[in-house]
């Protein structure tokens, strides 16, 4: 943990793998893999979760620790399955029903309101599920409740690109063409690599 702090990740990874070995705990394998995705190498931190999970399959909590790596690895489809296994033993986990949510609402899978509103219910002071919550509203057509709940996000997380794009979607389904494009180019110039630039270029077109 200490190396963890101090970003040495190359000594926190051989000291948590040296300690899974002499105690096996499945916080040791999710920290073995925090370490690869901490260091920038997405693909190793799978690893040490699937190699835990041939004798554990049902760890929720290693579970959505494997379904956030996907997540980073872009590989949805797995992480939506590994996601769906962990809301059938965790109904009222917040993180894996936001971010079942986002991934729902990537491929307009009407599911992902539902899921977004149970997150919101449950924890809704937090500005990422807010905003989870508010673009799904927005794609199925609740605009104005949905940008009202965006609005709040954007001032509480000022400079998100995600955010700020999810909110000038939401002003233009709302009629404020104008607003919304300036928002829209400004958030193309200044962003190279965002969710959601492709369908911010097309708007502008």
């Amino acid at each position: 943990d200490a190396a963890m702090n101090k970003k040495d990740f190359a000594s926190a990874k051989i000291n948590y793998r040296q300690a899974l070995q002499l105690e096996p705990l499945a916080r040791l394998a999710i920290k073995l893999s925090e370490v690869s995705v901490h260091a920038g190498k997405l693909t190793e931190a799978t690893k040490p979760l699937l190699v835990w999970l041939e004798s554990d399959p049902n760890n929720a909590r290693v579970l959505q620790f494997l379904g956030m790596a996907y997540q980073n690895l872009k590989q949805n489809s797995q992480a939506i399955k590994t996601y769906e296994k962990v809301l059938k033993m965790e109904s009222e986990n917040v993180v894996v029903l936001n971010n079942l949510s986002w991934l729902y609402s990537l491929i307009n899978n009407p599911e992902a309101l539902k899921l977004a509103e149970r997150a919101h219910k449950i924890k809704p002071e937090d500005s990422g599920i807010q905003d989870t919550y508010g673009w799904a509203l927005v794609q199925q057509g609740q605009v104005e409740k949905g940008r009202y709940i965006l609005e709040q996000v954007v001032k509480a997380l000022p400079g998100v690109a995600e955010v700020e794009y999810h909110y000038a979607v939401a002003l233009l389904k709302s009629g404020e063409v104008t607003r919304a494009k300036a928002m829209l180019e400004k958030l193309v110039k200044n962003n190279p690599s965002f969710e959601g630039r492709k369908e911010a270029e097309k708007l502008l077109k």
